[in-house]
Protein backbone atom coordinates (compact mmCIF):
# COMPACT_ATOMS: atom_id res chain seq x y z
CA UNK A 1 0.00 0.00 0.00
CA UNK A 2 3.05 1.91 0.22
CA UNK A 3 4.08 3.01 -3.33
CA UNK A 4 0.96 5.62 -3.75
CA UNK A 5 2.68 7.55 -1.17
CA UNK A 6 6.26 7.14 -2.31
CA UNK A 7 5.83 8.08 -6.00
CA UNK A 8 2.89 10.30 -5.99
CA UNK A 9 2.49 11.65 -2.17
CA UNK A 10 -0.09 14.53 -2.94
CA UNK A 11 -2.90 11.39 -3.40
CA UNK A 12 -2.76 11.36 0.38
CA UNK A 13 -4.32 14.92 0.71
CA UNK A 14 -7.44 14.15 -1.51
CA UNK A 15 -9.89 11.31 -2.27
CA UNK A 16 -8.13 10.04 -5.34
CA UNK A 17 -5.57 8.60 -2.84
CA UNK A 18 -8.02 6.21 -1.50
CA UNK A 19 -9.39 4.83 -4.72
CA UNK A 20 -5.85 4.26 -5.71
CA UNK A 21 -4.58 3.18 -2.67
CA UNK A 22 -6.77 1.50 -0.73
CA UNK A 23 -9.30 -0.29 -3.73
CA UNK A 24 -7.02 -1.07 -7.06
CA UNK A 25 -4.68 -2.52 -5.23
CA UNK A 26 -6.74 -4.26 -2.43
CA UNK A 27 -8.42 -5.94 -6.01
CA UNK A 28 -5.60 -6.17 -7.42
CA UNK A 29 -3.88 -8.10 -4.69
CA UNK A 30 -6.83 -10.39 -4.41
CA UNK A 31 -6.28 -10.89 -8.43
CA UNK A 32 -2.87 -11.90 -7.90
CA UNK A 33 -3.42 -14.18 -5.21
CA UNK A 34 -6.07 -16.00 -7.18
CA UNK A 35 -4.72 -16.47 -10.04
CA UNK A 36 -1.51 -17.47 -7.90
CA UNK A 37 -3.77 -20.40 -6.11
CA UNK A 38 -5.08 -21.63 -9.58
CA UNK A 39 -1.29 -22.20 -10.95
CA UNK A 40 -0.33 -23.55 -7.61
CA UNK A 41 -3.32 -26.12 -7.78
CA UNK A 42 -2.57 -26.64 -11.23
CA UNK A 43 1.04 -27.40 -11.14
CA UNK A 44 2.38 -28.02 -8.23
CA UNK A 45 -0.09 -29.46 -6.21
CA UNK A 46 -2.31 -31.86 -8.31
CA UNK A 47 -5.46 -31.66 -6.19
CA UNK A 48 -8.93 -30.11 -5.83
CA UNK A 49 -8.37 -28.14 -2.65
CA UNK A 50 -12.48 -29.37 -2.42
CA UNK A 51 -12.73 -27.61 0.74
CA UNK A 52 -11.45 -24.09 -0.97
CA UNK A 53 -13.29 -25.09 -4.42
CA UNK A 54 -16.61 -26.71 -3.68
CA UNK A 55 -20.18 -25.05 -3.66
CA UNK A 56 -19.61 -22.18 -1.39
CA UNK A 57 -22.35 -22.69 1.71
CA UNK A 58 -22.85 -20.37 4.55
CA UNK A 59 -24.57 -22.10 7.36
CA UNK A 60 -26.45 -21.24 10.33
CA UNK A 61 -24.21 -22.31 13.12
CA UNK A 62 -21.10 -20.37 11.02
CA UNK A 63 -22.82 -17.11 12.40
CA UNK A 64 -23.87 -18.29 15.58
CA UNK A 65 -20.31 -19.16 16.51
CA UNK A 66 -18.90 -15.64 14.93
CA UNK A 67 -21.94 -14.42 17.21
CA UNK A 68 -20.56 -15.81 20.45
CA UNK A 69 -16.83 -15.09 19.45
CA UNK A 70 -17.78 -11.58 19.64
CA UNK A 71 -20.34 -11.66 22.36
CA UNK A 72 -17.37 -12.98 25.03
CA UNK A 73 -14.75 -10.58 23.11
CA UNK A 74 -17.02 -7.52 24.11
CA UNK A 75 -18.27 -8.88 27.25
CA UNK A 76 -14.82 -9.45 28.44
CA UNK A 77 -13.60 -5.85 27.12
CA UNK A 78 -16.85 -4.29 29.52
CA UNK A 79 -15.16 -6.31 32.61
CA UNK A 80 -11.92 -4.92 31.86
CA UNK A 81 -13.27 -1.34 31.91
CA UNK A 82 -13.95 0.80 28.57
CA UNK A 83 -15.26 4.06 28.42
CA UNK A 84 -17.87 4.90 25.32
CA UNK A 85 -16.54 7.81 23.27
CA UNK A 86 -17.96 9.96 20.63
CA UNK A 87 -14.94 12.10 19.02
CA UNK A 88 -15.48 15.02 16.41
CA UNK A 89 -14.66 13.41 13.51
CA UNK A 90 -11.81 14.19 11.19
CA UNK A 91 -13.84 13.44 7.85
CA UNK A 92 -10.74 12.84 5.33
CA UNK A 93 -9.50 9.72 7.86
CA UNK A 94 -12.90 8.78 8.43
CA UNK A 95 -13.41 8.08 4.43
CA UNK A 96 -9.73 6.51 4.44
CA UNK A 97 -11.16 4.34 7.25
CA UNK A 98 -14.37 3.52 6.08
CA UNK A 99 -13.13 2.27 2.74
CA UNK A 100 -10.17 0.72 4.10
CA UNK A 101 -12.09 -1.52 6.70
CA UNK A 102 -14.78 -2.17 4.08
CA UNK A 103 -12.48 -4.03 1.46
CA UNK A 104 -10.42 -5.14 4.86
CA UNK A 105 -14.16 -7.14 5.76
CA UNK A 106 -13.56 -9.34 2.84
CA UNK A 107 -10.39 -9.20 1.17
CA UNK A 108 -7.99 -10.29 3.71
CA UNK A 109 -10.46 -12.80 5.43
CA UNK A 110 -10.72 -14.60 2.41
CA UNK A 111 -6.71 -14.73 1.52
CA UNK A 112 -5.76 -15.11 4.65
CA UNK A 113 -8.30 -18.33 5.50
CA UNK A 114 -7.57 -19.85 1.63
CA UNK A 115 -3.69 -19.43 2.62
CA UNK A 116 -3.58 -20.43 6.21
CA UNK A 117 -6.19 -22.80 6.63
CA UNK A 118 -7.12 -24.07 3.19
CA UNK A 119 -3.39 -24.19 1.78
CA UNK A 120 -0.70 -24.60 4.33
CA UNK A 121 -2.51 -26.29 6.99
CA UNK A 122 -4.00 -29.14 4.64
CA UNK A 123 -0.22 -29.55 3.26
CA UNK A 124 1.15 -30.05 6.32
CA UNK A 125 -1.38 -32.21 7.43
CA UNK A 126 -0.87 -34.14 4.48
CA UNK A 127 2.56 -34.65 5.20
CA UNK A 128 2.52 -35.02 9.04
CA UNK A 129 -0.53 -34.90 11.15
CA UNK A 130 -3.62 -32.83 12.02
CA UNK A 131 -1.92 -31.18 15.15
CA UNK A 132 1.38 -30.18 13.35
CA UNK A 133 -0.59 -28.56 10.71
CA UNK A 134 -2.79 -26.79 12.94
CA UNK A 135 0.31 -25.94 14.86
CA UNK A 136 2.44 -24.61 11.75
CA UNK A 137 -0.30 -23.02 10.21
CA UNK A 138 -1.14 -21.09 13.13
CA UNK A 139 2.36 -20.12 14.33
CA UNK A 140 2.56 -18.66 10.46
CA UNK A 141 -0.64 -16.82 10.61
CA UNK A 142 0.74 -14.82 13.83
CA UNK A 143 4.01 -14.55 12.26
CA UNK A 144 2.88 -12.75 9.34
CA UNK A 145 1.04 -9.96 10.95
CA UNK A 146 4.34 -8.82 11.85
CA UNK A 147 4.81 -7.38 8.37
CA UNK A 148 1.82 -4.80 9.62
CA UNK A 149 4.81 -2.56 11.08
CA UNK A 150 7.31 -2.36 13.51
CA UNK A 151 6.55 -3.05 17.02
CA UNK A 152 8.76 -3.09 20.28
CA UNK A 153 9.77 -6.39 21.64
CA UNK A 154 6.70 -6.80 24.06
CA UNK A 155 4.11 -5.75 21.51
CA UNK A 156 5.36 -8.43 18.76
CA UNK A 157 5.27 -11.33 21.50
CA UNK A 158 1.53 -10.09 22.10
CA UNK A 159 0.59 -10.30 18.22
CA UNK A 160 2.44 -13.51 17.99
CA UNK A 161 0.75 -15.28 20.62
CA UNK A 162 -2.40 -13.77 19.81
CA UNK A 163 -2.33 -14.59 16.39
CA UNK A 164 -1.22 -18.29 17.33
CA UNK A 165 -4.43 -18.35 19.40
CA UNK A 166 -6.63 -16.93 16.73
CA UNK A 167 -4.88 -18.97 13.87
CA UNK A 168 -6.09 -21.97 16.51
CA UNK A 169 -9.72 -21.30 16.69
CA UNK A 170 -9.94 -20.69 12.84
CA UNK A 171 -8.13 -23.56 12.15
CA UNK A 172 -10.26 -25.46 14.64
CA UNK A 173 -13.44 -24.02 12.97
CA UNK A 174 -12.43 -25.25 9.89
CA UNK A 175 -12.03 -28.91 10.73
CA UNK A 176 -15.36 -28.91 12.52
CA UNK A 177 -17.14 -27.74 9.20
CA UNK A 178 -14.82 -29.46 6.31
CA UNK A 179 -15.73 -25.91 4.94
CA UNK A 180 -13.29 -23.30 4.45
CA UNK A 181 -16.33 -20.88 4.65
CA UNK A 182 -16.77 -21.68 8.54
CA UNK A 183 -13.75 -19.73 9.32
CA UNK A 184 -13.84 -17.02 7.03
CA UNK A 185 -17.60 -16.10 7.88
CA UNK A 186 -16.44 -16.47 11.93
CA UNK A 187 -12.94 -14.07 10.65
CA UNK A 188 -15.19 -11.68 8.54
CA UNK A 189 -17.44 -11.26 11.11
CA UNK A 190 -15.22 -10.83 13.42
CA UNK A 191 -13.32 -8.08 11.50
CA UNK A 192 -16.43 -6.28 10.61
CA UNK A 193 -17.76 -6.13 14.09
CA UNK A 194 -14.77 -4.40 15.62
CA UNK A 195 -14.40 -1.97 12.88
CA UNK A 196 -18.05 -1.50 13.57
CA UNK A 197 -17.36 -0.81 17.32
CA UNK A 198 -13.58 -0.22 17.75
CA UNK A 199 -11.96 -1.18 21.09
CA UNK A 200 -8.71 1.05 21.73
CA UNK A 201 -6.43 2.47 24.10
CA UNK A 202 -6.92 6.35 22.99
CA UNK A 203 -9.12 8.39 21.50
CA UNK A 204 -8.89 8.76 17.86
CA UNK A 205 -10.98 11.00 15.28
CA UNK A 206 -11.67 8.58 12.52
CA UNK A 207 -14.96 6.84 13.37
CA UNK A 208 -18.15 8.15 15.66
CA UNK A 209 -17.86 5.51 18.41
CA UNK A 210 -15.50 4.02 19.82
CA UNK A 211 -14.60 1.72 22.97
CA UNK A 212 -11.43 2.96 25.08
CA UNK A 213 -10.05 0.89 27.85
CA UNK A 214 -9.81 3.15 31.14
CA UNK A 215 -6.53 0.42 31.65
CA UNK A 216 -3.32 1.87 30.66
CA UNK A 217 -1.75 -1.80 31.14
CA UNK A 218 -0.04 -3.15 28.31
CA UNK A 219 -1.29 -6.38 28.57
CA UNK A 220 -4.73 -5.49 28.74
CA UNK A 221 -4.62 -2.76 26.00
CA UNK A 222 -2.48 -4.91 23.49
CA UNK A 223 -0.09 -2.87 23.06
CA UNK A 224 1.30 -1.12 19.77
CA UNK A 225 -1.03 -3.49 17.71
CA UNK A 226 -4.13 -2.37 19.08
CA UNK A 227 -6.86 -4.60 21.47
CA UNK A 228 -6.92 -7.63 18.98
CA UNK A 229 -3.73 -8.65 21.22
CA UNK A 230 -5.45 -7.15 24.74
CA UNK A 231 -5.78 -10.37 27.12
CA UNK A 232 -10.11 -10.09 27.40
CA UNK A 233 -9.34 -10.66 23.39
CA UNK A 234 -7.39 -13.72 24.32
CA UNK A 235 -9.41 -15.19 26.87
CA UNK A 236 -12.23 -15.09 24.42
CA UNK A 237 -10.08 -16.85 21.87
CA UNK A 238 -9.30 -19.74 24.40
CA UNK A 239 -12.85 -20.06 25.27
CA UNK A 240 -13.55 -20.55 21.50
CA UNK A 241 -10.97 -23.01 20.84
CA UNK A 242 -11.76 -25.08 24.01
CA UNK A 243 -15.34 -25.12 22.93
CA UNK A 244 -14.53 -26.13 18.94
CA UNK A 245 -12.23 -28.88 20.83
CA UNK A 246 -15.05 -30.39 22.91
CA UNK A 247 -17.02 -30.30 19.69
CA UNK A 248 -14.31 -32.39 17.72
CA UNK A 249 -13.43 -35.08 20.42
CA UNK A 250 -17.25 -35.84 20.65
CA UNK A 251 -17.19 -36.46 16.97
CA UNK A 252 -14.25 -38.36 16.83
CA UNK A 253 -15.85 -40.28 20.34
CA UNK A 254 -18.57 -41.31 18.11
CA UNK A 255 -16.64 -42.07 15.09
Amino acid sequence: MGLPQIFAPGLKTNHSYILVADILLSLGYLWFFYTGFKWLCKHRYQHEFTTITGPVRFKRHYFTDACLLITILLAGTWLVGVKVATPSLNHWEFTQNLVNNVLLFFVAPLVEEIAFRGVILEQVARRSNTVTGVIVSSLLFGLVHLMNGQLDLLSTTQLVVSGFLMGTLLSLAYLWAHSIWANFTLHATYNLILTLIPVQASLSHDWPFQLIFTSHHQLMTGGQYGSDCSLPYNLAYLVMIGLFWIRLNKRISKN
